[in-house]
């Protein structure tokens, strides 16, 4: 009877301390948070869903599937710096490559300065072949590698042209001016 006694003022202790904690979630906030969060989604109400995942995510921060959604949603609602951000938390699946590489892309498409715009391009290339390696099978992801390896090329190109340009630019000036 001791024993028996002994036992379970030991789990009781244990299980207090471990709600104390918050080890142990009674409220199932992650559960519940991925439920809001996806139904909300399913309505297309983008920005309420991101909202509804957050308390998960300072409950898990590192929690791969509410990251995944986080990040569907913030490319939802074109915050696609944030949208990278939760893809580099989430589990690994050629949509995930396919999004998050889309993400890079898109913010450097959205950027003018050509030293940003390169810096996410080769961000995008390098989310690609990581996706590549893991899925060597899917045709989307080569697709885009060799797309936005096409538009890197491209802005090199321009890039190194541009300095050029600037001094026959200021070359023709000097000579008006005189």
């Amino acid at each position: 009877m001791k024993k028996l006694f002994m036992i379970s003022g030991v789990l009781t202790l244990a299980f207090g301390f471990l709600f104390i904690f918050g080890i142990l979630d009674f409220n199932h906030t992650v559960g519940y948070v991925l439920a809001a969060g996806n139904r909300l989604y399913t309505e297309e109400d983008y920005n309420e869903a991101l909202e509804a995942y957050g308390p998960g995510l300072q409950k898990e921060p590192e929690n791969p599937m509410l990251n995944y959604n986080a990040a569907q949603a913030s490319y939802q609602v074109k915050a696609y710096d944030k949208a990278a951000e939760f893809y580099g938390k989430a589990s690994a699946s050629v949509d995930l490559y396919l999004n998050w590489g889309n993400s890079f892309f898109r913010l450097g498409d959205g950027t003018e300065d050509a030293n940003q715009k390169l810096q996410h391009f080769a961000n995008a290339l390098d989310t690609y072949k990581q996706g590549i390696l893991a899925f060597p099978q899917s045709v989307e992801l080569k697709y885009n590698y060799e797309y936005v390896l096409e538009k890197l090329k491209e802005l090199q190109k321009n890039m190194e042209n541009q300095p050029q340009n600037n001094q026959d630019n200021q070359e023709d000036q000097d000579q008006n001016q005189q």
